[in-house]
């Protein structure tokens, strides 16, 4: 029963850091914003380094079980 319950606590704090990476891109959605050109001329956008920024974050030790919304 333990290991389901890991896997409960894992699935909310990373269900937690994707919607925290969500609200980032619509932050920057909302407005213009600057695309720059990775080494093989794929874009990366200011909404791709904010929700890396979130998740990073969120995912960083110690990891901390969000409450319930």
């Amino acid at each position: 029963m333990g290991e389901l319950s890991e896997l409960k606590t894992l699935a909310a704090i990373a269900a937690h850091a994707a919607v925290k990476a969500g609200k980032e891109i619509l932050a920057v959605y909302d407005r213009d914003f600057t695309i720059e050109f990775k080494e093989d001329s794929s874009p990366l956008t200011e909404a791709d380094k904010a929700s890396h920024a979130a998740i990073s974050a969120a995912l960083a030790p110690p990891l901390t079980v969000p409450a319930p919304s």
